[in-house]
């Protein structure tokens, strides 16, 4: 028998990635609100669909996958077989309070091209000494 997967993931971000991950479309950095985003039970090949259209956003449209909008999130770990992950890193397993508040965050990218350098960074900036 496959073992049990369970999906729970607290997201505030609309991409995980410049390039693609649209894990919660509709969500913006500065909301002060996450998506929840859970499974219900559904078999493994039904799971490896999910996660496969984590890049194009279509896993929100999945029988299998539930959403919430919520404004925080306490997350008390009672399973002692598996892990509790956080940005990438796996954390004790204890009481987790998660909360932003609303424009708390503030994130600025520049969407055109860098302009070009002011010298050529293949020569040295001081003069050699020897």
């Amino acid at each position: 028998s496959q073992e049990e997967f369970q999906l729970l993931a607290a997201i505030n971000l609309p991409k995980i990635a410049a390039n693609g991950g649209a894990v919660t479309p509709n969500q913006t950095a500065d909301s002060g609100s996450y998506t929840l985003i859970y499974n219900k039970k559904a078999s493994f090949p039904q799971q490896v669909g999910i996660m496969l259209g984590l890049d194009e956003g279509t896993h929100l449209k999945s029988k299998f996958i539930e959403t919430r909008d919520i404004q925080a999130l306490i997350l008390d770990p009672v399973a002692t077989n598996s892990e509790v992950v956080v940005d990438g890193e796996v954390v004790h397993k204890a009481p987790l309070y998660l909360e932003v508040p609303p424009s708390l965050c503030r994130v600025l990218a520049n969407p055109t091209p860098r302009p070009a350098p002011l010298f050529d960074p293949s020569e040295p900036v001081l003069p050699k000494i020897c």
